[in-house]
């Protein structure tokens, strides 16, 4: 079996700016630590070449180098939200638009029939493989990742 791929952590990966160039850099970090695959890398290393080149261009050639970063943003964004945890999108928080990461939908996992929805672990079938979502009497839910009756933590919302 292979391994897993590395799970992105939930919440922020860049905070409190709209630059494409900071969210190049942030965004080429988080996809070269979590992404998979050779169309992920390719991104990575267009960004990285992208960012050379802004650190060495003068102020007047900056303009050209930062509309080519919004688009590589862009193609991040997508590339990131395709390695997002499940039942996570990746973009920005809902109450923050500069705060760009991975965020839970809880509601997405309690709408799907396919999660086993339980209110203590103890309810989860012996030797089950699916998604479980345990929502405790106060709120907080968790996800797990069951294969075989053996539980890995997805995310947890408190």
């Amino acid at each position: 079996m292979p391994p897993r791929a590395k799970v992105p952590p939930i919440g922020s990966i860049s905070e409190g700016t709209l630059n494409s160039i900071d969210l190049l850099s942030a965004f080429a970090d988080a996809l070269e630590e979590y992404g998979t695959g050779a169309p992920h890398i390719e991104l990575v290393n267009e960004a990285r070449d992208l960012l050379e080149e802004f650190d060495a261009a003068d102020d007047g050639e900056t303009d050209a180098i930062d509309t080519e970063a919004a688009l590589i943003v862009d193609a991040m964004q997508d590339a990131l939200g395709e390695v997002a945890p499940p039942y996570c999108l990746f973009g920005t928080h809902a109450g923050d638009g500069a705060d760009f990461g991975f965020w839970p939908q809880v509601e997405s996992a309690q709408e799907d029939d396919d999660v086993l929805k339980v209110e203590d672990t103890s309810e989860v079938p012996k030797g089950y493989t699916g998604f479980v979502l345990h929502v405790n009497d106060h709120g907080n839910a968790t996800l797990y990742d069951y294969t075989r009756g053996r539980s890995r933590e997805v995310w947890s919302v408190v």
